[in-house]
């Protein structure tokens, strides 16, 4: 016992210095604010998010992924995850959301959740925290752009009509809009570079329409250039305010004399379409010969010319042109962008080239340019069947048309992979026949055939697909139905059995060799048949020449048959099947067997007879 002591004493202070709990590793204490909360209803704007660690015994927060959600407000969030630099004691750090304000969003605070996912401390401990963003919607006028109508040449001057709305909750009393633009090569409004104008008071939910006039300057890049509209109003109170901007796009377009007063478009993806349009000279000069001018288009957009001929345009007329277009089968049915430009002779001869102008041409969706439907199959698993598919053209008249079926997938075989079609007229149909073998290893379920199809259209090759086709393959069935028609044979004799074999197909076979093989107490000298060719559903009788052992018991006894035979220039072997033979008693065979016996009885007698006389 004493020799324990000194072990049980190292055991409990073991396990007391175990149990003392290692100081946790202090975490970030992470907090943010927002330096501008103010938000407008109808406005995507910047969120400007302050970052602070307020723990000064807590270490930095390092790896720090931020992202901001909705919540429970009406606000979107069109940020997605952004990194923020290390937060420290003491070292604030900023980050830049972008969150989309309804209009039709109620005055006052809102929380905006950011989750942060961070790491800190010597072993890279992983921190997560939710913080609260806030931002405000004042009850006041808020102000957000409808829409600007009128573009600006390069190197002109022209009238645009600004809509804006109140979107805001307030009334503004004596409003005024001033506008300007942001950037280089557009000035708004003259020398002055501002446009002003008075509204007077201004309702929530109303909108009201000011004009300014908008110079390009020469040279200035066509495309969208930003101008920017403050609103200037007295609140009810009589406290003068100073509206957030509100911003729109006002596009710059190329010098050009020419306008396109109306287009029409037939475009559809997938198909050959037309684009119809009206063009107007609106000069100064008269275009002399001119020449359409079709700007380089995207892989989805294949005109057939890039220029057309329109003819001479005095100033203030339109010409029509029409321009044949196919759109791609991997095409959006989206709007397709054309630039457009006229080259015309001037009053000198000189040629002369006009800027482009865009428009903007709708494409329909695509439609089943071909329509494949199955009308019947005959497929069977371990045989050859044919698929029968009506196939009708939607579209315009096609020449050389092609139906393929590249694969069908483990087990299914297509005999031929192609089918010619030719020549088909827009909504003409016509049936093809695919002649297709389904292995024995294939299971009898539904299957879906995916057919591609080629064409030519206008002198160019198309190719569209996969087409889906659902077929059924149907369970396996024997190749012939063999029925024995007379197979009996008494016992130790020997006779012809019948047997019939139907062609249960649907393809005609030829050379059929039917075979049997007997087993003891059956035998069989004549094994073969031959017939020479069956027609689906046909039959034929074959005769055998078959013998009964003497022995043989009075039952059925099984005779094994197979069948080989051609089939579309394949030769090909049944499974073996059974057919019954019926053995019946010899004939008189219930006399002789009593005769045999008393012969023996008295032949004995006689014996033992002759024995006891000597």
């Amino acid at each position: 016992m004493k020799r324990l002591l000194p072990l049980l004493f190292v055991l409990v202070i073991g396990l007391t210095v175990a149990s003392v709990p290692v100081a946790a590793q202090e975490e970030p204490d992470i907090d943010a604010t927002v330096s501008e909360p103010s938000v407008a209803p109808g406005q995507t704007q910047q969120v400007i998010v302050t970052f602070t660690n307020d723990d000064d015994d807590a270490p930095p927060a390092r790896v720090v992924t931020a992202e901001m959600e909705s919540g429970s407000t009406p606000i979107t969030v069109r940020s997605g995850t952004k990194f923020i630099e290390p937060i420290a004691y003491g070292q604030p750090v900023t980050g830049a959301f972008t969150v989309e304000v309804p209009e039709d969003i109620e005055p006052g605070t809102y929380d905006l959740e950011i989750d942060l996912e961070y790491e800190y401390g010597p072993v890279n401990n992983t921190g997560w925290k939710t913080v609260d963003a806030e931002v405000i919607v004042e009850d006041r006028a808020h102000f957000a752009v409808d829409s600007v109508n009128g573009t600006v040449p390069s190197g002109g001057t022209n009238e645009l009509a600004v809509s804006l709305k109140n979107v805001g909750t307030q009334t503004a009393h004596d409003a005024t809009v001033q506008t300007t633009a942001q950037g280089s090569g557009l000035r708004v409004g003259g020398q002055s570079g501002m446009a002003t104008q008075f509204v007077a008071e201004w309702e929530p939910d109303e909108s009201r329409t000011v004009t300014v006039d908008a110079t390009a300057v020469s040279g200035t890049n066509p495309g969208a250039h930003a101008i920017r509209s403050v609103v200037e109003y007295e609140k009810p109170n009589g406290i003068d305010m100073t509206a957030l901007p509100a911003t729109a796009e006002v596009l710059v377009t190329e010098d050009r004399s020419f306008d396109v007063t109306a287009l029409d478009s037939t475009l559809r993806v997938g198909e050959r379409g037309e684009v119809v349009a009206t063009l107007r000279n609106t000069g100064p000069r008269e275009m002399a010969n001119a020449v359409l001018e079709l700007g380089q288009t995207g892989p989805a957009v294949q005109p057939e010319m890039s220029q057309y001929g329109v003819g001479t345009i005095p100033v203030g007329e339109t010409r029509t042109v029409t321009l044949p277009i196919t759109i791609a089968p991997t095409a959006e049915p989206t709007p397709q962008r054309l630039s457009l430009a006229l080259s015309y002779a001037d009053a000198n001869g000189n040629l002369q080239r006009t800027g482009e102008t865009t428009v903007m041409a709708p494409v329909a969706d695509e439609r089943d340019r071909f329509v494949l439907e199955r009308t019947d199959s005959t497929l069977r698993v371990g045989e050859e069947g044919v698929l029968e598919l009506e196939v009708t053209n939607n579209g315009p008249n096609v020449e050389d048309l092609v139906l393929s079926l590249p694969g069908a997938g483990q087990n299914i075989h297509p005999l031929e992979t192609e089918y010619a079609i030719g020549a088909l007229a827009k909504n003409e149909s016509t049936t093809v026949r695919y002649p297709i073998e389904v292995s024995s290893n294939a299971e009898a379920i539904p299957r879906q055939l995916a057919f591609q199809v080629q064409y030519e259209e206008d002198d160019r090759d198309f190719e569209m697909g996969p087409y889906n086709v659902r077929t059924t393959i149907e369970p396996r069935k024997d190749r012939f139905d063999i029925t024995a028609t007379n197979a009996t044979i008494a016992a130790g004799e020997s006779g012809e059995i019948a047997v019939e074999l139907t062609n249960t197909g649907e393809l005609p076979v030829s050379d059929v060799n039917p075979k049997i093989f007997a087993d003891d107490p059956l035998s069989a000298d004549d094994d073969e048949g031959y017939i020479s060719a069956l027609k689906p559903g046909e039959s034929s009788t074959v005769t055998f020449e078959v013998a009964a052992g003497a022995g043989a018991l009075t039952k059925d006894y099984p005779l094994s048959m197979d069948v080989q035979y051609e089939e579309s220039g394949d030769t090909k072997l049944t499974e073996t099947v059974q057919v019954p033979v019926t053995v019946t008693e010899q004939e008189g065979g219930g006399f002789l067997p009593i005769v045999a016996v008393l012969v023996g009885i008295a032949l004995l007698a006689g014996g033992v007879y002759w024995y006891r006389r000597r």
